[in-house]
């Protein structure tokens, strides 16, 4: 079969969850002898919105569409028609029996129509919640209090402090950055983003815009209309499936499909007890609805020798957030290590005897907490969300309040003061469907779907 894999990001360059897991089915769903493609967006180094850079790999061709990530309008994160009309021209040239959504943003949600209409079935896998909450999908207002629920008139209070793209300025400067980049390797995206990040309205205000009012039933119908052009929805967590159906979604369309997580290329290592300091890790972007700073404030509520924080990630993905931490670490027991290759993935979850989740929002099926219980590695996670699931599910860990610094301290001194509790966790960890058993499932129904032998 000929699958097109569409979605938001991508990487080498992006590899965040959606872009892992999509990397990892696309090797899968090649060793099963399809033909892949996926389509996804970049900068491309300035190129015109629109232009088509096509290449090689291992499992198929990846094609990229330049996107300089700019909103003139809100509306315009739903739908660039130079790069809708980019995809389309894609798929029709591949001529897909199945077009898997991954994520629709950036690419356009008329996309979803336009493969329906070249006689394609479609899916999309609803990895988390940007078309229910249009300030990026995460349920957050700009004080950080959580959302349970999109309703209009809060949504129209709360969007005005949301940057919804680039400003027509701050793409063409990033357009500069990007080349300096590709041409002498210097990288400037630390300085933009600090630029970019000025103050913005509080939002929240006290009467609800008409126009964002009008915006959020513009967003409502245009994501009614692509869902309706949907053969099939998967949502990786009951959790995120309950809210789509909550939201008014059909529940018959919508199945609970986990996610699979890749499975190790080298030999798993037996993981000695951990001795005293308790090495934590955190692995994952350094925003604040990730949580970080609470792990960091745990961390120093916790006596000093007892544990050593080792942080995984860029620093400068939210340079202000970056620097809050680095100033509230405890300089001698905490290590910025950086970001790391997916290659690295598993050498990184042994060097650590616990992970930490901290996260802020209403987390779907975070792959990390999949991977941590492959690596056999005990989790502590934030009761909320998919997050609860996923640790309940694999019996991967112990969960603490959402948010709280305390209950975090205190979760993690259990290591210390009970000796049995690392290996007890470790004992009854339930490993998650591997990469290679999703791409299997999935190609079993795209095949049902298709009318097709898989």
């Amino acid at each position: 079969m000929r699958i097109a894999l569409p979605t938001h990001l991508f990487p080498p360059r992006h590899r965040a969850g959606v872009e892992v897991y999509t990397e990892s089915l696309a090797h899968g769903l090649s060793k099963l002898g399809h033909e892949v493609a996926v389509i996804t967006t970049d900068e491309l180094d300035g190129a015109r919105v629109g232009r088509i850079r096509s290449e090689s790999t291992s499992f198929g061709h990846v094609h990229r569409i330049a996107h300089d990530r700019r909103a003139a309008t809100p509306l315009e994160t739903l739908d660039r028609p130079e790069v809708v009309a980019a995809a389309t021209e894609v798929l029709r040239a591949f001529r897909p029996h199945v077009v898997h959504f991954q994520h629709l943003m950036y690419l356009g949600l008329p996309l979803v129509r336009a493969a329906r209409g070249l006689g394609a079935k479609t899916l999309l896998t609803l990895h988390e919640y940007w078309l229910l909450c249009a300030r990026g999908g995460q349920f957050l207002r700009p004080d950080g209090v959580r959302c349970e629920r999109a309703v209009a008139d809060t949504c129209a209070r709360c969007l005005p402090s949301f940057a919804f793209g680039r400003t027509r300025k701050e793409a063409e400067i990033a357009r500069a950055v990007r080349w300096l980049e590709a041409k002498g390797g210097i990288d400037l995206f630390p300085w933009f983003k600090s630029r970019k990040a000025g103050p913005r309205e509080a939002g929240l205000t006290e009467e609800a815009q008409p126009t964002w009012l009008d915006f959020l039933s513009e967003r409502g119908a245009r994501i009614r209309d692509a869902f309706s052009n949907l053969d099939q929805a998967l949502a990786p967590s009951r959790f995120l499936r309950e809210r789509f159906v909550d939201a008014g979604f059909p529940g018959e369309k919508i199945l609970y499909w986990p996610n699979g997580v890749a499975e190790s290329s080298e030999k798993r290592r037996e993981r000695p007890p951990p001795r005293r300091p308790l090495r934590v890790g955190f692995l994952g972007s350094i925003v604040p609805q990730k949580g970080l700073l609470i792990l960091v404030m745990a961390h120093r509520a916790l006596p000093r020798g007892s544990t050593e924080l080792r942080i995984y990630g860029h620093l400068n993905a939210d340079p202000a957030y970056g620097r809050l931490v680095r100033t509230e670490a405890v300089t001698e027991e905490v290590t910025f290590a950086g970001p790391f290759s997916g290659a690295d993935r598993d050498l990184v979850l042994a060097e650590i005897d616990v992970l930490v989740v901290p996260s802020l929002w209403f987390e779907n099926a975070p792959m990390v907490i999949a991977e941590a219980a492959l690596a056999e590695c005990p989790v502590v996670a934030s009761d909320l969300g998919g997050m609860r699931e996923l640790v309940e599910e694999h019996r991967a860990g112990l969960l603490f309040a959402p948010g709280d610094v305390q209950d975090l301290a205190r979760t993690l001194r259990r290591f210390a003061d009970e000796p049995t509790l690392w290996s007890t966790i470790r004992a009854g960890m339930k490993p998650p469907k591997t990469a290679r058993s999703a791409a299997s499932e999935l190609s079993v129904h795209y095949a049902r779907l298709a009318g097709a032998t898989p």
